[in-house]
């Protein structure tokens, strides 16, 4: 027999109810997504050099 959620979805209930580690990296992961998304944009511009020059490290030096 499968074993279900309560939520039903699927997920286990200690993923469900995230803690503040658990919410760090979620934070590190949807930022590490998002400078992806940045970074693929710029390669499929015809500008790249602009792009970089936007592009900002996350210690705020730029690349």
């Amino acid at each position: 027999m499968a074993s279900k959620t309560p939520n039903g979805c699927g997920q286990a209930p200690e993923l469900a109810q995230a803690g503040p580690e658990e919410e760090v990296a979620t934070q590190m992961l949807k930022h590490e997504w998002y400078h992806f998304v940045i970074l693929t944009d710029c390669w499929e511009s015809l500008l790249p050099e602009l792009c970089q020059n936007q592009t900002v490290h996350p210690t705020g030096l730029s690349l």
